[in-house]
């Protein structure tokens, strides 16, 4: 049976002034056309549909008008969508009832009681004989509490072994009664969380919002040694052995960054298709065809999703940029946006009003070409300010609420961060019981 597998589509997301619902209306599109060509049978999105928990109106049709649509295409046989963290559980599962008659499966919040896990969660598809040859293990983003985990003895590192053990045990009584249920079919899964290998490294681009990951990141190039770096909210990302090796594929979602999990073909992230921050633009987006049949190793086919908007992050001294601007060129079918790192020096004044600054050069280029839209200008130091200046502070929309919280104490400590970590890991955990909640992000 044919799969086609994505996730993180975030309709609804806005940077500044910029709206990306052109390009996800193009996007669900071309998604269609895929499936047409690609004689897909299943859809799998593996969360966060919408960005807000509370999408718009037109965030909302834009969705339901996708999944209409799909009832055109004569291969597919079923659509299946899970929540994200940015979803809201019950969001996801209010039309539950009227997306059945469509052939939709939706499962926005997981049950804790495992008979109501199971029939909620394991989705039959039957092929042409009617016989059932696949069955997806539709696992949404999962809250701790759901299965069971609490901040006990032991501390943090107690509550991740509980945590990863918890997990484990889920997939494995998923995989348990789709087995007994449909002992010849081919078995998949999906997740939305975080998981890495022992050999993987955070990147910029995985993560979309600050508090997906809370502690310092690994760069990719760096060693493994520092253990944070893969800590999200209070917890580690979990390890893919996690999930059960009865699964031949597991569909993931949260990450934007498309990927592997340990190195492993049949464990994947398939990324978010349509790059809406500076860090996403590579590598390109894509879509993962999954064919799989019982008893077989998956085969996997990734599908690049076209571009229909740069994104281009430019840096450099002012004058550097505004010629840079000037002579900025895209061949993409909607105007690019742009990013731009005002290189200052010591000498050079802070805090001038750039953006209006580097509109002034747009409004001189010639009418017929695209306008740039500016979505990020920020001032970035070449050499150390002199003491006397103060140090510039992004715009608030830039903070995480772990910055926020460090600069109130840094306030009220005159400067000194002694005595901060214990009072980080219970903001931390605050933060993420709160994002945790129904109508909660991160």
């Amino acid at each position: 049976m044919r799969i086609l597998h994505t996730s993180d589509w975030h309709l609804g997301v806005k940077r500044q002034q910029l709206d990306f619902a052109e390009e996800h209306t193009r996007f669900l599109a071309w998604l269609l056309d895929t499936m047409r060509e690609r004689a897909v049978e299943v859809l799998v999105v593996a969360g966060d549909v919408f960005h807000h928990a509370q999408p718009s109106n037109a965030a909302r049709s834009m969705y339901y008008r996708f999944l209409a649509a799909c009832q055109s295409i004569e291969s597919l046989r079923k659509v299946v969508v899970v929540a994200g963290n940015h979803d809201s559980p019950s969001g996801i599962d209010a039309p539950r009832d009227v997306l059945e008659a469509l052939d939709v499966a939706v499962v926005g919040g997981l049950p804790r009681e495992l008979a109501a896990r199971t029939e909620r969660c394991l989705v039959p598809i039957r092929d042409d004989s009617g016989e059932v040859a696949l069955v997806v293990a539709a696992v949404p983003y999962v809250q701790e509490a759901i299965l069971g985990v609490e901040l006990g003895e032991g501390g943090i590192d107690a509550m991740e072994r509980r945590y990863a053990d918890a997990f484990q045990h889920a997939y494995a009584e998923l995989a348990d009664a789709a087995q007994a249920a449909y002992p010849n079919a081919a078995y998949i899964a999906t997740g939305h969380l975080t998981a890495y290998g022992s050999d993987d490294a955070v990147r910029p681009g995985d993560y979309q919002t600050p508090l997906h990951r809370t502690a310092p990141a690994r760069e990719a190039d760096a060693p493994g040694e520092d253990d944070a770096a893969l800590r999200v909210g209070t917890l580690k990302a979990l390890h893919p052995d996690v999930f059960d090796p009865r699964y031949q594929y597991v569909a993931l979602g949260h990450i934007h960054r498309p990927m592997p999990v340990g190195g492993k073909r049949h464990i994947r992230y398939s990324g978010t298709p349509v790059a809406t921050d500076r860090t996403e633009t590579s590598p390109e987006r894509q879509v993962l065809l999954v064919d799989v049949v019982a008893n077989q190793d998956a085969e996997v086919t990734k599908v690049p999703v076209p571009v229909w908007r740069d994104l281009i992050a430019l840096r450099g001294a002012p004058d550097e940029l505004r010629h840079l601007l000037r002579a900025l060129k895209s061949d993409a079918e909607l105007p690019p946006a742009v990013y731009l790192d005002v290189a200052l020096g010591a000498d050079d004044a802070r805090g001038q009003n750039w953006l209006t600054d580097f509109h002034a050069v747009l409004d001189e280029r010639p009418s017929a070409e695209p306008r740039p839209l500016l979505i990020e200008v920020r001032e970035v130091a070449t050499t150390p300010a002199p003491e006397s200046a103060p140090a510039a502070m992004p715009p608030l929309e830039q903070l995480s609420e772990l910055d926020v919280f460090k600069a109130m104490y840094r306030r009220k400590h005159k400067g000194s961060e002694d005595g901060i970590a214990p009072l980080i890991e219970a903001f931390q955990t605050l933060v993420q019981s709160l994002a945790d909640t129904d109508g909660g992000q991160a």
